[in-house]
């Protein structure tokens, strides 16, 4: 599995190019920490999952917790 590029946007993110905006009907705060290597984030009423250590966020990354990564994303 290669590198997953993401681009942050104004309330979203770019993934594949496309503008995704944060949703919040399944997940409360957006997001959800599934273990110690992934996140489950709502973009767009969907369920995405990305793995912190085959992750780049604008750049940065990879990460090496979720916790990183979701500060990453949401700040």
């Amino acid at each position: 599995m290669g590198m997953v590029n993401l681009k942050k946007a104004q309330n979203g993110l770019y993934l594949n190019g496309n503008h995704k905006e944060y949703t919040f009907e399944m997940l409360e705060n957006g997001f959800e920490i599934i273990d110690d290597f992934s996140i489950f984030i709502e973009l767009d009423k969907n369920m995405y999952c990305f793995i912190c250590d085959k992750t780049i966020v604008d750049g940065n990354g990879p990460f090496n917790t979720p916790q990183e990564l979701i500060t990453a994303l949401f700040t």
